[in-house]
């Protein structure tokens, strides 16, 4: 008979939304892949800093400590059973039938039966121009931010042998109009100055679709697409969430009242 766990609310995700939901409301947090950032991916500090990696890799941890993420990174596939019961499959094939009273999803990558059907979103794909400079040089190494979904960001990162990344969101049906030829001249221009030319050398092109297959909420399975911007700010608590006083607490050490 699989061990059986019961949880009462429950995050399946592990994109920095589905981080930030579980850790604002001491939810439990299931995974069946890691979604940790890139170092390269740095966004506008909206209250968690710029760097979305070390935020990721903050909040991970503080919940791993505290024995909110209680599979770690071990799961292979969630089968939804019923309106209060998962079955989780871990990489070493064990079984275990996790009870819950409310479910957020916001991944349903390895997560099969869901008595739901789902329609894709638009067909949006996030593109990473990775760029060496071989002429001139960069005198502020600060990520530039642009309001457009061309050229979104120009962020300053070595990585191999790049010196900068280019985000740029569009729909797979455009990226014919959108060669990297033309990235480049465009990135060149917006970083040359009067007595500085820059010139580029395109290294490589990177494609990541951002799309997700929607669902309806149905019984007390609730999903996710809120952007982690609006997702800090709507759970955000401006008394600190302290996750070490509370594995203490949870170990007996500490009690409430204790500062």
């Amino acid at each position: 008979m699989p061990l059986e766990f019961k949880f009462d609310k429950i995050v399946i995700g592990a994109s920095l939304e589905a981080i930030l939901c579980a850790f604002y409301n001491k939810f439990k947090i299931l995974n069946t892949r890691s979604l940790i950032p890139d170092e390269y991916d740095i966004v506008e500090d909206y209250g968690l800093g710029s760097k979305r990696k070390e935020t990721w890799e903050k909040h991970m941890f503080q919940m791993s400590i505290a024995g909110h993420v209680p599979f770690s990174d071990k799961i292979k596939h969630i089968r939804y059973v019923d309106r209060d019961t998962i079955k989780v499959v871990t990489k070493e094939e064990g079984v275990y039938t996790v009870k819950y009273n409310e479910l957020y999803i916001f991944d349903d990558y390895n997560l099969f039966d869901l008595p739901v059907n789902s329609k894709k979103s638009n067909k949006n794909i996030r593109i990473l121009d990775w760029f060496r400079v071989v002429e001139g040089s960069i005198e502020n190494n600060d990520s530039i931010f642009n309001r457009t979904k061309l050229f979104n960001q120009i962020v300053f990162n070595k990585k191999d042998d790049s010196d900068l990344c280019v985000i740029s969101y569009l729909k797979d049906n455009k990226l014919n109009d959108f060669e990297e030829h033309i990235c480049r001249v465009k990135t060149e221009n917006m970083l040359s100055a009067e007595d500085n030319n820059i010139s580029l050398l395109h290294i490589k092109r990177e494609i990541i679709p951002i799309d997700k297959e929607l669902y309806d909420d149905f019984d007390n399975v609730i999903f996710s697409y809120t952007e982690e911007k609006y997702m800090y700010e709507l759970h955000y608590r401006r008394a600190r969430i302290d996750y070490m006083k509370y594995l203490r607490i949870k170990l007996g050490i500490a009690n409430d009242r204790d500062e």
